[in-house]
């Protein structure tokens, strides 16, 4: 058996690693091997071959193009989430897998499966951080176990499924959301034309209503897509943090999710002068307050408010449900819902606005409710927000 290093705290996988005299016996194996090597490199999908310690030991040149990278050196010996940079590759105490929050990590699954015998396939999203920018990628990894020279390897490969994904979200979430409403307002449109009631100038200030949020939930999808192609302009204007919030709060009261819903202003909030982007940071607070909404319990209660922290503007919600442990780990990934499948972009989207703002956002979750706190600059430079790609 192949000798190992000493073995370091894991919260998940192993964190067990060869040592690079058997590293480097196992990665002549397959670049040693002219057909295997050409057969590889002939798949059009990222590939590499780990071994039972889950670290490449060999890549193919897809992969090694994806990550542009010339010499193969670079990777070799690391796992997959440190090839890409993974966000979480490098909280745990280990390296990749070994984090808690590889244990939510499709990527992780379907290796250790391989390594148990079984071939296994998901589709999974990680965080990767290129050139200093957090990128959101949704792939579909698989892995296959391999035997060779008594040795257990997983023949691992990625397919960037991004596309796909913003497409299926496109699809569920903004079409769904649109042809509600849409639908709501044909309803009460329909009532009109063939009845004279009483109320009718409430009927009609529905479907004045309704249309606005058809407009809303327009904008909102185009600010999210021009955000993730770095196509989205920041425009600064002065305004008071209360009266924006306020203005929310109000929206968030009348939402239909709402009902049976309580939502508060904090009265210990503060009227605090700023100059930051009011379209995007309504944005953000709105889906704050209706993921929060949402999260509550019946009856439950949900408060909002702002207050000055130095030279930084902080706005806070607050619900009654507090969040499982499995969600924590992966609430701003970009395909995760907590309301079903292809379901809600909430908090991925305020995180990723955020980053236009300049601002950062966090959240504490315990017995007594959930928190999520958003913090930014009082005076926003728009020049230092705004990136465009022709």
């Amino acid at each position: 058996m192949p000798s190992t290093a000493v073995l370091p705290l894991t919260y998940f996988a192993s964190s067990r690693r060869l040592l690079q005299d058997d590293l480097e016996r196992q990665r002549n194996y397959f670049s040693d091997d002219f057909i295997a090597r050409h057969i590889v490199d002939a798949v059009p999908t990222m590939m590499v071959i780990l071994n039972d310690c889950r670290q490449i030991v060999y890549a193919n040149r897809v992969l090694l193009d994806a990550l542009n990278i010339d010499d193969f050196a670079t990777v070799c010996g690391a796992r997959p989430g440190e090839a890409f940079s993974c966000l979480n590759a490098d909280v745990g105490p280990s390296g990749c897998g070994t984090g808690e929050a590889c244990s939510a990590c499709g990527m992780v699954a379907t290796i250790l499966a391989a390594l148990e015998g079984k071939q296994e396939s998901q589709d999974c999203q990680f965080t990767s951080l290129a050139e200093g920018e957090e990128v959101a990628l949704d792939v579909r990894a698989s892995s296959t176990p391999l035997t060779y020279q008594g040795e257990s390897f997983v023949v691992f490969s990625l397919q960037d499924i991004s596309d796909e994904k913003r497409r299926q979200s496109l699809e569920r979430i903004f079409f769904h959301d649109i042809l509600n409403v849409v639908g709501s307002i044909r309803g009460f449109s329909d009532f009109l034309r063939g009845h004279d009631p009483e109320d009718r100038d409430e009927i009609v200030e529905m479907i004045y209503q309704a249309s606005g949020q058809a407009v809303e939930e327009i904008q909102a999808q185009r600010q999210l897509l021009a955000a993730e192609n770095r196509e989205l302009v920041v425009r600064t204007t002065a305004f008071d943090s209360l009266d924006l919030l306020l203005s929310q709060v109000k929206i968030a009261q009348r939402l239909e999710v709402a009902e049976g819903c309580e939502v508060l202003l904090a009265p210990e909030s503060e009227a605090v002068p700023m100059t930051s982007d009011a379209t995007l940071l309504s944005r953000i607070l709105g889906n704050l307050l209706k993921n929060a909404i949402e999260a509550s319990p019946q009856g439950g209660v949900v408060t909002a408010g702002c207050n000055r922290q130095g030279e930084s503007i902080q706005f806070f919600v607050h619900n009654l449900g507090e969040m499982p442990r499995h969600i924590q780990l992966q609430i701003f990934r970009r395909s995760f819902s907590t309301k079903g499948r292809d379901r809600g972009l909430g908090t991925y989207s305020i995180k990723l606005l955020s980053r236009y703002l300049k601002g950062k956002v966090e959240f504490e979750t315990g017995p007594c409710g959930t928190t999520f706190t958003v913090c930014y600059p009082l005076h926003l430079d728009s020049s230092l927000s705004t990136v465009i790609i022709n």
